[in-house]
């Protein structure tokens, strides 16, 4: 059940992270740093529980954060870009 789990929640995360990308917002960041932590997590449990095959998991699940962690790199850049080209909302006339 838990690899279930594991494998439902990485899914997301890349999904989340690509959704990310392309769509940068700050409050969008938490969730992706949540997702990655419980699929780091969960891993670690699984490689804890079941440690027949850790080499190949742990290459896989370098992998896995070093592409997840690409995608938040390049989508904080993009949200600072943006905000650097924005003018600052604390001067707006309302």
């Amino acid at each position: 059940m838990i690899l279930i789990f594991h494998i439902a929640i990485a899914i997301a995360t890349v999904v989340y992270a690509t959704y990310l990308f392309f769509n940068p917002s700050e409050s969008k960041f938490k969730m992706a740093y949540l997702l990655l932590g419980t699929t780091i997590a969960s891993g670690t449990y699984l490689i804890i529980t079941k440690p027949a095959h850790m080499v190949q998991t742990c290459i896989e699940g370098l992998i896995y954060v070093g592409l997840v962690s690409t995608a938040l790199i390049f989508a904080a850049r993009k949200l600072k870009t943006k905000h650097l080209l924005l003018p600052n909302e604390q001067f707006k006339i309302k």
